[in-house]
């Protein structure tokens, strides 16, 4: 795998391009026509990442992997060590990235990238699952044991994200188990020690961003859940951050919202539950996106999911050069009372 500074070889690229062709009005500069988006598939399957560019001209697109900063492809070469990787293009407008037989290391950050000054880019996240798979070992075999003794059965599972094991009889009854001083039966409830679940433990933003990130809690007894930042500080609700607690039987997702997102907010969080039995916690990192500039009055909102990363995009200006812009129009209502209103005044006046 070829390992290149994509700052240093793109500008060498837009030195080259200047020197050796004449000069672009700026209404030919490329620039994308959509928003890339996310992607998931299968373990094994084929992944097709897409990039729409308008007048390309002679600027060229590259593919790049946004976590170790490598060179993927520029145009249709493919520079990296990687045979299933192919670029293909239909009118030098759309650009697609294909990966055949995807493997667990290809899930990250991608970006589609034109050499202008400066240069523009578009990232996207391909998310790779993996069905669960019940292993052989650990796993409990077929047992017997005598009547009234104790037994222990274990179940191991791999996939990604995490499998939630779940028991049952294979004749689907109730499993019970006997209380021999009264001769009754009761449900069998199982107590443990809170586990937590994340789907998305890398997030990116922009300043300015609605951010929300998300944990999967499951205990019993219930447990007591709560956020804490990198310092360990107890995160609650107030101007900066709103919490919500979903609870259903013995699973909790948990919920931090970030208002507004600054620069003090990017970092490392905690998802923290306890319970009698024990304590465990999860953490999320919320890193800082590259590439774009928004307006005081803009803001988005990005929630993470099970496709990576998912933006909602709202407006209180218009955002120049830039696609998905909601212009805020007022309510039918509120223009009937101004009109009722205002024919109220007159009326007085005459």
């Amino acid at each position: 795998m070829i390992a290149v500074s994509s700052t240093y070889f793109w500008s060498m690229l837009v030195f080259s391009m200047v020197h050796n062709t004449k000069e672009i009005l700026f209404s030919d500069t490329p620039k994308f026509s959509d928003r890339m988006d996310n992607l998931t598939v299968t373990v094994g399957r084929d992944a097709i990442l897409e990039c729409v560019v308008e007048s390309l001209s002679t600027y060229k697109v590259a593919w790049l992997r946004v976590d170790t900063q490598t060179i993927l492809s520029i145009q249709t070469l493919v520079v990296t060590k990687n045979d299933r990787m192919e670029v293909t293009h239909t009118d030098y407008r759309v650009w697609r990235l294909h990966i055949r037989s995807v493997r667990q290391s290809d899930r990250g950050f991608y970006m589609c990238q034109i050499n202008t000054d400066p240069m523009k880019n578009q990232i996207a996240y391909l998310d790779v699952v993996v069905p669960p798979d019940i292993l052989d070992y650990p796993t409990s075999s077929d047992m017997v044991v005598h009547e009234g003794s104790n037994v222990t059965l274990q179940c191991a599972a791999t996939g990604y994200p995490s499998p939630t094991i779940t028991w049952r009889r294979e004749d689907n009854h109730n499993i019970v188990i006997s209380n021999t001083l009264t001769g009754k039966l009761k449900l069998l409830y199982k107590h443990f020690a809170p586990m937590v679940w994340i789907q998305n433990q890398l997030v990116g933003a922009f300043v300015g961003d609605r951010l929300s990130i998300e944990c999967h809690v499951e205990a019993f007894p219930k447990s007591i859940n709560y956020w804490s930042s990198e310092n360990g500080n107890l995160l609650t609700q107030g101007d900066n951050y709103d919490t919500t607690l979903k609870e259903i039987n013995y699973k909790t997702e948990m919920r931090l919202t970030i208002n507004q997102v600054k620069e003090e907010h990017f970092g490392t969080y905690h998802c923290v539950s306890k319970n009698s039995l024990g304590a465990t916690d999860g953490t999320i990192k919320v890193y800082k996106l590259p590439g774009k500039n928004w307006n005081n009055n803009y803001q988005t909102s990005v929630t993470a999911s099970n496709n990576g990363l998912q933006h909602i995009t709202g407006s209180t200006s218009n955002r120049e050069g830039k696609n998905n812009c909601v212009p805020i129009n007022p309510e039918p209502v509120v223009i009937f009372y101004c009109i009722v209103l205002c024919g109220i005044l007159l009326s007085k006046s005459s």
